[in-house]
């Protein structure tokens, strides 16, 4: 006699093949060469799963005696197994559970090494895990986004798959930190329902309750991603530790197949919430009185700035301009995906609560960074001291699948403090590190400055060989019609940075840098335009697999991933046509408290 709750999807087990344990708690019974049933009661914390990184995926569909139902896909180990993922079985309290496995054939040798437990396993510790920037502790992250402060503590949600290292099953995982740079991982918040997977948003506290949901209720609007995609609330009165999803879900929809990522401020000039939306190649500006209903407001970009792709992970917010007292513009920020990849654009200009008008001519296209792996990037809510800080998706979507790392993929820049300044007569968005990012460091060393005619070494660093800290420069390129330097280590690998005064060019060359095997996009070049004339300033970030350059206090910046076999250790320096002056060459080394945490 079958239990009572085996109906509909659970019953039918006159198609048996095959039942096998694969551990006495967890029974798996074959129907045939692809489908399964796996029975067990949620005695333990998790159900682990076995994955094969690039393994088809299998439809894995959970059931329980009161109706519940929910639907993953993971990538089932086949052939072998490389590292395993937990699934929380905490929710379902001590219940008979059924899952149908799907697209996974019966001789997989997942099905001999699933089994529950009360404890996540440990994962092999990968040589290209930063070592102070921000990544998940396992499984899939792309875009950073619900970025609120509350309190003194900075919230940090992110796009994430709990349930392999690839794209799929889009939750929000969440992070807390009170310095920016340790970060206590909270687990998955929200994950997708029957609207669809949960994509890019935003958080804001609402000291007010003009939402409805309590006084400092933090909310979250966010993109539920099904049959189309809509807008959709969620609200927390624990501090973000739990998210309970609005009954008038959605909030605000649209006809337009692409209508993602809100961003939300409230902008006291109007009294109004104010959300700004990508839709299509454009972006949209709503308002709102309570966050639950939303008034289209205006529509810009179709005429401006870089249209490679859909706009995505807009922002808008407010700076004085440096050195001009009482001088305020807006910026507006656009992730897209262009010919050679993903970038963020900017753009400048006023916002009267209703309109973005840009100063910028239509056909100027801004950069917020000339890497190949800055995207995504938006700014946390509520920052203190009237600062804009952002952070960025350090990765790119031509490769972001095939980075060579396993339990993990996906890691976020450093925190960036973000300016205006005048240079030349226009604004440009300055980027540097946060000044919370000087408390990674140690003491630092000094070169003695020394001029190249050709090359000169600086062979070991005499930091020795870290795989991490900070490197500042100062060169003068004199007369030299090329100059530059290149980090490399005894294995002949090596990055290239590069001036090109005739051309007006700098470039970061990172085609013999170490690992560029895994996608033919990753070794591509990237020329910036740059004036090389007089003194430059030069400040490295250097992690195990990323290097952030700054150049003049953050006027411009590249970041770039690497996967070098060894960390780089030494330094050459070059001029052609003439010479070069190396003015200042410090480097500061990992504190010893972020070198220890790095290895635990």
């Amino acid at each position: 006699m079958k239990p009572k709750y085996l109906t509909g999807p659970l019953a039918g087990f006159s198609a048996l093949l095959l039942c096998m344990a694969c551990e006495p708690s967890v029974t798996v019974h074959h129907l045939n060469n692809n489908e399964a049933r796996l029975h067990f009661a949620a005695n333990r914390d998790y159900l682990l799963l076995p994955v094969e990184d690039g393994a088809p995926n299998a439809t894995l569909r959970f059931f329980t005696e009161d109706g519940g139902s929910r639907s993953i896909r993971v990538a089932l180990a086949r052939e072998a197994c490389d590292c395993t993922f937990p699934f929380d079985l905490r929710p379902y309290d001590g219940r008979k559970v059924v899952c149908e496995v799907t697209d996974c054939p019966y001789d997989a040798v997942c099905w001999e090494a699933m089994r529950l437990s009360d404890r996540i396993p440990a994962f092999a510790e990968e040589p290209f895990r930063p070592a102070y920037h921000h990544t998940p502790p396992y499984g899939w992250m792309n875009d950073p986004n619900g970025m609120v402060r509350e309190g003194d503590v900075y919230h940090l949600f992110y796009q994430h798959n709990p349930y392999g290292s690839r794209w799929e099953n889009m939750s929000w995982g969440h992070a807390v930190s009170r310095n920016l740079l340790d970060w206590e991982e909270l687990g998955v918040v929200l994950e997708p329902d029957s609207l669809g997977a949960v994509f890019s948003g935003c958080c804001v506290m609402d000291p007010q309750n003009t939402a409805g949901f309590g006084r400092n209720a933090m909310i979250a609007l966010y993109t539920a991603s099904g049959a189309r995609q809509t807008q959709c609330l969620a609200y927390s009165t624990d501090r973000g530790r739990t998210f309970t999803r609005y009954d008038g879900n959605p909030v605000l929809t649209s006809d337009r197949p692409d209508f993602r990522d809100p961003k939300v401020f409230y902008h006291d000039r109007t009294g109004r919430w104010i959300m700004v939306i990508a839709a299509g190649q454009a972006m949209e500006i709503h308002s709102s009185a309570n966050l639950r209903s939303w008034r289209f407001e205006s529509r810009f970009g179709e005429e401006y700035g870089a249209h490679g792709g859909a706009w995505e992970c807009p922002d808008l917010f407010e700076l004085p301009v440096e050195g001009e007292p009482g001088q305020t513009r807006w910026v507006m920020l656009c992730s897209l995906g262009v010919e050679d990849g993903s970038r963020v654009q900017y753009f400048v200009g006023d916002f009267d609560g209703r309109n973005f008008t840009p100063e910028d001519d239509p056909d100027e296209v801004k950069w917020m960074d000339f890497g190949r792996d800055h995207y995504a990037t938006v700014t946390w809510s509520g920052a203190p001291d009237g600062r804009r800080i952002a952070l960025g998706w350090m990765n790119n979507w031509a490769y972001a699948n095939e980075v060579p790392s396993v339990t993990f993929r996906g890691s976020n820049t450093l925190p960036r403090e973000l300016g205006l300044r005048r240079v030349g007569g226009e604004l440009l968005l300055t980027s540097a590190p946060a000044r919370e990012a000087e408390k990674l460091l140690g003491e630092p060393f000094a070169v003695p400055a020394f001029a190249v005619e050709t090359e000169h070494n600086v062979s070991p660093l005499p930091s020795g060989p870290a795989p991490a800290g900070r490197i500042e420069l100062e060169l003068e390129g004199g007369d030299a019609e090329v100059f530059g330097c290149k980090l490399f280590n005894c294995r002949g690998e090596y990055v290239d940075i590069c001036f090109n005064r005739i051309e007006g060019t700098m470039l970061v060359d990172r085609s013999h840098s170490g690992r560029t095997d895994f996608s033919p996009a990753f070794a591509a070049t990237r020329p910036v335009p740059f004036a090389s004339g007089g003194r430059s300033r030069l400040t490295f970030w250097i992690d195990r697999s990323s290097i952030e350059l700054f150049v003049d206090g953050g006027e411009r910046a590249a970041t770039n991933l690497i996967y070098p076999s060894e960390p780089y250790d030494r330094m050459n320096f070059y001029a052609k046509g003439g010479t070069l002056h190396v003015k200042k060459l410090e480097i500061s080394p990992l504190h010893p408290y972020k070198q220890k945490d790095s290895h635990e």
